[in-house]
């Protein structure tokens, strides 16, 4: 029988062969079944980490859209009560900045020719320390818009700003000391006028900065020789800010300047503009789309803001205004349909 039976198994792989058959090993396709068994169950269990990882990231990203959306309505409530309150009891915060006027008026530094310029060089220092602290602390990291950036311009940040402010101050107190001129009038300035000063003269200076950074675009070589050492890097650090070389920012002072003149700003006004635009220069280099900054307080975009700007530098064209959109929108100036950066709120619905 054992015969017979092995006689049959012969048979049986002979005829096989005959027909064209690859024979069976029994034991090496038991091993290939193994084989391919253990890749697909490593495909299977793998796969299924990936479900269970965006399943888990699914809540945190709806409870972080919850959490930012309410952010955003919060700091636009803020803001609309701000102005409210100033509106409703701006007798009050006249006489306020009346008394702080005579105090200011008396102080030697205040009535110094080179009090603007040394406001403008410290709120540059101390914005720049503050968003250094924000960068390093990455406090902030998942409203960053490139979030792979790395932190390459801070390398030689300070070296920069203190070369910036000597640059910029040392001619200064040269001429304010040889040349003084600074005349303060008797007159304080209401609330209100200071609020509508600082908006027009930063208005104004967005609206000059424009035309002068569409050209510094448009040509080449105006490009190469004025503007790119500011587009050294792609992904923006507060610090870009003040990287650009002497005639670059020679003329971002001049159009400051110039919508301080045309506003015909107070004294009060004009320190006023020099810490509101500087902190929102420094912002739109900061890289950063959090809930309460300017671009997500103010609706529909009407704000350009940081996510605008940080397109700008990743792609080296489009959006040549700093804040308001109208000029970008005006001379097309804007980035392709469908390819638009959008701010947090935007991305919301708000």
């Amino acid at each position: 029988a054992a015969a017979a039976a092995a006689a049959g198994v012969a048979g049986g792989h002979m005829g096989e062969i005959i027909m064209g058959a690859r024979p069976r090993i029994p034991e090496v396709a038991a091993v290939g079944e193994h084989r391919q068994g253990g890749s697909e169950g490593k495909r299977r269990r793998k796969g299924l980490r990936e479900r269970r990882a965006e399943a888990a990231a699914c809540p945190r990203r709806e409870e972080d859209a919850r959490v930012d959306r309410g952010l955003i309505i919060a700091s636009r409530v803020l803001a609309v009560v701000a102005l409210a309150a100033l509106v409703t009891y701006h007798r009050q915060a006249d006489a306020v900045l009346a008394t702080a006027w005579a105090w200011l008026r008396e102080q030697w530094w205040f009535r110094h020719d080179s009090w603007e310029p040394v406001l403008s060089t410290t709120s540059f220092q101390v914005y720049l320390l503050l968003w250094r602290v924000i960068d390093k602390s990455e406090i902030w990291a998942r409203w960053r818009i490139q979030k792979a950036s790395p932190e390459t311009p801070w390398v030689d940040a300070w070296e920069r700003a203190t070369n910036e402010g000597f640059w910029y101050l040392a001619p200064l107190l040269v001429i304010d000391y040889f040349f003084p001129r600074r005349i303060l009038p008797a007159e304080s300035v209401s609330a209100l006028t200071v609020l509508y000063q600082v908006t027009g003269s930063i208005l104004l200076y967005d609206f000059f900065f424009f035309f002068g950074h569409k050209l510094l675009h448009s040509s080449p070589w105006l490009f190469r020789t004025l503007h790119s050492r500011h587009h050294t890097h792609t992904s923006t650090r507060a610090c870009e800010t003040i990287r650009h070389n002497i005639a670059d920012g020679t003329y971002d002072v001049i159009c400051s300047i110039a919508g301080i003149r045309i506003m015909g700003s107070h004294p009060i006004s004009r320190s006023v503009h020099n810490i509101v635009l500087i902190w929102l220069i420094t912002e739109l280099h900061a890289g950063y789309d959090a809930p309460w900054m300017l671009h997500n307080i103010v609706p529909f975009g009407l704000w350009g803001g940081v996510p605008r700007h940080d397109y700008h530098h990743q792609f080296g064209h489009h959006y040549y205004g700093k804040f308001l959109p109208v000029l970008d929108k005006l001379f097309g100036d804007e980035a392709p349909k469908g390819k638009e950066p959008l701010s947090l709120a935007q991305k919301l619905g708000l």
